[in-house]
């Protein structure tokens, strides 16, 4: 069995289940979830069941379980023997080690894993991507606003826009760690998609719609989509997933709104600057097709 603790919000647990449903498959393994994170997190909430997504949550006994397995006295003894530490992705408890992709993560043996990490990269389930992105479908949606947003979307050049303010400006940890996206940087993307898209339309997704509108100036057609309080966040993404291009915040929320668009010829452009840390490594984050400003 393979448990997945799931932590964050929708984009991360997005990522955490992706990257647990590539191991499942390719380990032959059950897969289920680790959600205590949101009994001790009153502002996050699990939301994957939202999607086509089977709720398989793991008991403390289960969990417990596999934190407790030993690795085999054959491996022990082989590591001893060579004076060596054994690997850390060789123990039941997997760890993230750091932000950039893991190539060990795709020679696993082990059937028996609790991982724990964010695992922000499409490199650890791009082999099942037409699998994951049918399980991120949604059930056939009544929300009227919902529907006809995506009637209108369908029909237009589309462009998303997502501009994460929210807690990336109220939390001072958050901020510290990733920042917000310049008004610069959103002039040049949308200067950049305009000369290269023709009568384009911009869908413009905001948790601080009201600070975008006073902001951001826009001579193109465009549609304030969070003005919609009727919208929950997975029908925002769904909504991002249908337009034809992209304009991503360094959030994992647009980044999945971009990469569920199947639209061959998308053009996704993304920030350069992920976090304020410019030594973490963002090189295995965004695909290779996406452009960086």
């Amino acid at each position: 069995m393979i448990i997945i603790r799931l932590m964050g919000g929708l984009g991360n647990q997005m990522f955490q289940y992706a990257f647990g449903k590539a191991l499942s498959i390719r380990l032959k393994s059950e897969l289920k979830f680790d959600v205590s994170f949101y009994t001790t997190c009153p502002d996050r909430f699990f939301e994957l069941t939202n999607f086509l997504i089977p709720e398989k949550i793991a008991s403390i006994e289960e969990i417990e379980h596999i934190k407790n397995l030993n690795l085999s006295l054959f491996v022990q003894l082989k590591y001893v023997i060579l004076h060596n530490p054994i690997p850390y992705y060789l123990f039941p408890q997997l760890f993230e080690q750091d932000f950039s992709f893991d190539h060990n993560i795709l020679h696993l043996k082990r059937k028996n894993l609790f991982a724990i990490g964010y695992w922000q990269s499409e490199k650890y389930f791009i082999e099942y991507s037409t699998t994951i992105r049918q399980l991120f479908e949604i059930e056939q949606s009544d929300n009227e606003c919902f529907l006809k947003l995506k009637r209108i979307i369908c029909s237009e050049n589309s462009i998303s826009i997502h501009i994460r303010r929210g807690d990336y400006v109220t939390n001072n940890v958050t901020n510290k760690v990733h920042g917000v996206c310049s008004i610069e940087y959103y002039i040049k993307a949308i200067t950049f998609i305009s000369q290269h898209i023709v009568n384009p339309n911009f869908f413009i997704f905001s948790d601080d719609i009201e600070w975008v509108k006073f902001n951001l100036p826009i001579i193109y057609p465009h549609y304030y989509i969070s003005n919609y309080t009727t919208l929950k966040p997975f029908e925002e993404i769904k909504l991002m997933s249908f337009c034809r291009h992209h304009i991503i915040a360094n959030s994992s929320f647009s980044w999945w709104g971009a990469w569920l668009n199947t639209n061959p010829d998308k053009i996704v452009i993304a920030p350069q600057k992920w976090f304020n840390n410019p030594h973490i490594n963002i090189m295995d984050l965004l695909p290779e097709s996406w452009i960086k400003l």
